[in-house]
């Protein structure tokens, strides 16, 4: 049996204090009683170094997607045209590749906690730097801001499955997970309220914004150096032991080749078809939604109302799969469901003349919107876990930059395409099209071909974990081995404990002397000793 404490003190499962339990409310672990076989104590610290990366994931997920739903009053304010202001995302998505692969050794090398302080620092750097970019002739600073961040977002995604690896207990590793994984869904949800709240119809207050943004990165940077610790005292499981023994003895190319598991690509790719299409609906929002006639502010809520419902969706899923490991069934259900929902957005919400029949807050399109977060964010932390699990004893921090960097490409690809295509209807119709409704029209038909591919790919993706075999636990069989492994060893420990007891007893022969023949009969003899 193992057993769980949040106690900074030892307990037996009796309820009295163990021998060896700290009394400074650090972590320990150890036998408790004759009665279990394993005790793994963990201190509510954690929570607190899994609030600093959620807080981490958060800001450098508002700065990535900050300029998106007012793309058009950035590029009035600095004279430059949307799609240059596209680029603002697009650099942090396209440097996660190059940079993933070189950040995943960093990570192995200086361990969490300085990553996660690496990972705040970049970020905040990108904050203050974009805060300079005010002008047209300083509008570079934007880019290299956003870039700083984009260096971090490689680190940031790779300490989603390690703070839980290391700090949490096996039965609270999906929830923790999702929880700092929803960062990343917050994050977008503050840029998209935050952004129109802030600059409104003035493109002047771009500069306000990134006044903002920066003193939310330097508060965000100052919490994560006083808080963040490397590693809790003791190990909260049999997995963290083991990452722990390994993290020097094996080395980083030794680590790599695990990830040459075909079964971790295939739910790579699939999570990359499927999660990388919710990335391009954030970066290119704005694209999306203005042909039908909706502003930045009820463009900015409906990119909240795809996260805020997500939040409850990964809660629940997270509690499931903590019961019953199965990641491959729930990415098969959210892939299709969620491709499902995002073409009805696309197809009921999105519609000719909807803005007048309905006005900004449409139903139609906040509704929907939520149905599509609630299921399509959990697939993110449910991805990162699926590939700690498939790739183990790869560190997660591995395993999830595979991950990732999927989605990130997908969603980049897909989002230049599709933006070019949408606003190339502008040229194309001032000089073979006359009036404005007609291009709007023609906007609007791109947008929804948009739409199809996007849902199609979700579909595709639900598909493909079809083939995803059922026997990739590797991390969680592995700990239930060694449980079981440590039940024997105790049950052995038990019986060669009986069993000397037994050897060690005092015999009644060499204590006592039993009369010879000379005092009486067989029978006398007989009854003395049982008298005795």
């Amino acid at each position: 049996m193992n057993i769980v404490s949040d106690d900074p003190v030892g307990m037996n499962i009796n309820g009295s204090k163990r021998e060896g339990g700290s009394d400074d409310g650090g972590d320990r672990e150890g036998p408790i009683s004759e009665a279990s076989s394993v005790f793994y104590q963990v201190t509510p610290y954690r929570w607190g170094v899994l609030a600093c990366v959620f807080a981490v994931n958060l800001i450098n997920a508002a700065f990535w997607l900050t300029y998106s739903p007012i793309a058009d009053k950035v590029a009035d304010k600095y004279d430059v045209s949307k799609n240059v202001v596209n680029i603002l995302s697009y650099c942090m998505s396209g440097l996660y590749g190059p940079v993933v692969w070189g950040a995943a050794p960093v990570v192995k090398k200086i361990g969490f906690g300085n990553s996660v302080r690496v990972a705040a620092g970049l970020t905040m750097a990108g904050g203050v730097v974009r805060y300079f970019g005010q002008s047209h002739s300083t509008f570079f600073f934007l880019v290299i801001g956003q870039c700083l961040s984009g260096i971090a977002r490689p680190l940031v995604s790779q300490l989603l499955g390690l703070v839980s690896l290391q700090w949490f207990p096996a039965h609270q590793r999906v929830l923790a997970t999702a929880i700092a994984a929803l960062g990343n869904p917050f994050g977008i949800g503050l840029g998209f309220a935050l952004s129109p709240a802030i600059v409104g119809d003035n493109p002047d207050r771009v500069v306000r914004l990134n006044l903002v943004c920066m003193i939310l990165g330097l508060v965000m940077f100052i919490l994560t150096m006083l808080v963040v610790k490397d590693r809790p005292a003791n190990d909260p499981s049999e997995a963290a032991i083991q990452a722990r023994e390994n993290k020097d003895a094996v080395p980083f190319w030794e680590e790599m080749k695990h990830l040459k598991n075909s079964q971790y690509w295939l739910m790579c790719v699939a999570f990359g078809l499927g999660f990388g299409q919710t990335n391009a609906v954030a970066i290119m929002l704005n694209t999306l939604l203005k042909p039908f006639g909706y502003n930045n502010s009820t463009i900015g809520l409906t990119g909240v109302m795809t996260i805020l419902p997500g939040i409850i969706g990964a809660g629940v899923v997270a509690g499931y799969l903590g019961k019953r490991p199965l990641h491959r069934e729930a990415l098969i259900v959210i892939y299709l469901i969620g491709g499902v929902l995002l073409q009805a957005m696309m197809l009921i919400a999105c519609r000719e003349n909807t803005v007048e029949k309905y006005g900004q807050a449409n139903p139609f399109i906040l509704i929907s919107a939520a149905l599509f977060g609630f299921f399509a964010q959990p697939c993110f932390s449910v991805a990162i876990e699926l590939g700690s699990e498939t790739v183990y004893p790869a560190s997660p921090s591995m395993a999830s930059a595979g991950v990732v960097m999927c989605a990130q490409y997908v969603g980049l690809i897909v989002s230049v395409i599709f933006s070019a295509y949408i606003t190339a209807v502008g040229d194309l119709s001032a000089s073979s099209q006359s009036g404005y409704d007609h291009q709007e029209r023609q906007e609007q038909d791109r947008v929804h071909v948009a739409g199809y591919v996007m849902s199609g790919c979700w579909i595709i993706a639900g598909v493909l974990m079809i083939f995803f075999r059922k026997d990739n636990m590797a991390r969680l069989s592995f700990e239930k081995e060694q449980k079981l492994l440590k039940k024997q060893e105790k049950a052995e420990s038990k019986k060669r404990a009986r069993l000397a007891e037994y050897q060690n007893r005092p015999k009644f022969a060499e204590s006592h002397e039993i009369p010879s023949e000379d005092h009486g009969s067989e029978d006398e003899t007989t009854g003395l000793i049982q008298k005795k």
